[in-house]
């Protein structure tokens, strides 16, 4: 998808944004407190580790999800369903 806004054209590649360019743009985060069992304390551990998205929770690799931030399987398989029911 690209959009033409001021200043050029943005465009959006694997849920990235990035400019005319190729270089990458900060995205919007999402509140991710509102999925259950993530509170402040661990949306702020999933943004340290790069997750700041609904989409990016989703597409997280479980496995890496249980081993940094120390839960299991089946809270990081809880956490992506409810996610993608965000979008």
């Amino acid at each position: 998808m690209t959009e033409t806004v001021a200043g050029g054209s943005f465009t959006t590649a694997s849920g990235v944004l990035v400019n005319a360019n190729g270089i990458a743009l900060e995205a919007e985060s999402d509140d991710l407190t509102t999925i259950r069992g993530i509170e402040k304390k661990r949306a702020t551990e999933l943004n340290s580790i790069g997750i700041s998205t609904f989409q990016e929770l989703i597409d997280a690799d479980a496995d890496g999800l249980v081993f940094d931030m120390d839960v299991s399987k089946r809270t990081v398989a809880n956490w992506q369903k409810a996610a993608q029911k965000c979008l």
